[in-house]
């Protein structure tokens, strides 16, 4: 939807990719730090953040096999979410399914210095 006024709906995705599980595990361990409540389930961490105000917002973070997805709803006060938190968490199989069935390779050069 196009904002109009302080009217607004909003669906994100966003992705990341950690070369190594300790990257991913420091990533997560940062957003623990930031007072997301994150939580493991089996080989995957999961967390759900859901506030009512001033900003309506769902947000699913999954992160496993070096992949952290989180996925964020959010609308003002007057519109409805997309989906809201219920229908995010009922993702979550489809989500773990995906990223557990990725094979995850080397890359084929040496690293390349973080500068």
């Amino acid at each position: 939807m196009r904002p109009e006024g302080n009217r607004f709906r909003g669906f994100g995705v966003w992705m990341w990719f950690f070369e190594t599980a300790k990257e991913l595990d420091e990533h997560m361990k940062s957003a623990q730090m930031q007072g997301i409540p994150v939580q493991k389930e089996g080989d995957f961490l999961t967390a759900v953040v859901e506030t009512k105000t001033p900003v309506q917002s769902a947000q699913l973070v999954l992160a496993g096999n070096h992949i952290c997805i989180l996925l964020t709803d959010t609308a003002s006060s007057d519109e409805s979410l997309f989906f809201g938190k219920e229908k995010l968490m009922e993702l979550l199989p489809t989500m773990k399914s995906k990223i557990s069935s990725l094979e995850i390779t080397p890359l084929p050069f040496p690293r390349i210095p973080r500068r």
